[in-house]
């Protein structure tokens, strides 16, 4: 099996000339055999989301499946604005959103999501696996291993997958909030904090038994922080 990915960009497949040149690629690469797939990747804040997706259907559904790759649904991303689009397209994936900080590691790295997984950087294994474990639900679904094959990576990534963060908050940026450190202590101290909720309608002596777990756990976690945070700034300094 051959695979070619050819990434242009929506904007740029969308003018004029690219976009003849891509479906006389699409063209011959069917008439050949091949199977011809074009990916809309979509963004829900993106302006002009609507017109993107209708001028794909319509200029490359001849030549090729169009599949669409939501970002960040799990997230909040709405997409009503393509729901009646939707019989224009062949095939869908939904796409885990990575946390901006683990984005930045990667970015700084210069390596792909999958070695970043596989490399597992020091201080960063909890934030390697949950890399894995986007790519796991990718590689689950049907679209995906209709185009890629990519059953076939399911075994190793449910291995890499394993050490992912099991409770974290919602929106991380700072890449000492990915270090393993801060994420375990994150782990901690929302499992503390939603047994305090649990046992806020208890006896009065379970409610203080689980206060004082959760102002530990804050505590902890304060700590866990600073750790990470001496982490990197050490690591920085070694780099230096």
């Amino acid at each position: 099996m051959e695979l070619i990915i050819i990434d242009l960009g929506a904007n740029v497949m969308l003018r004029s000339a690219m976009s003849q040149m891509v479906r006389g690629l699409l063209e011959y690469a069917g008439s050949i055999g091949w199977r011809t797939y074009v990916i809309l990747s979509l963004i829900s804040f993106k302006s002009g989301l609507d017109d993107d997706a209708d001028n794909f259907g319509t200029r490359f559904r001849k030549y090729a499946k169009i599949a669409t790759f939501f970002h960040g649904r799990e997230k909040g991303g709405d997409y009503r604005s393509i729901d009646p689009l939707n019989d224009a397209f062949d095939l869908s994936a939904e796409v885990p959103a990575d946390q901006a900080a683990i984005v930045g590691l990667m970015a700084d790295d210069q390596v792909l999501p999958i070695d970043f997984a596989r490399n597992q950087p020091p201080g960063y294994i909890q934030a390697a696996a949950w890399v894995a474990k986007h790519l796991l639900c990718l590689a689950k679904q049907d679209a995906v291993q209709q185009m890629l094959g990519s059953a076939a990576a399911i075994p190793e990534l449910e291995r890499l997958a394993a050490a992912a963060p099991k409770l974290s908050y919602n929106t991380l940026t700072n890449k000492f909030e990915v270090h393993d450190a801060a994420l375990a202590a994150d782990e901690a101290m929302i499992t503390a904090q939603r047994a305090l909720y649990r046992a806020g309608s208890a006896d009065d002596v379970t409610l203080v038994h689980a206060a004082r777990i959760f102002i530990k756990a804050a505590v902890a976690r304060q700590a866990g922080h600073d750790a990470a945070q001496k982490a990197i700034s050490t690591d920085r300094h070694r780099s230096q």
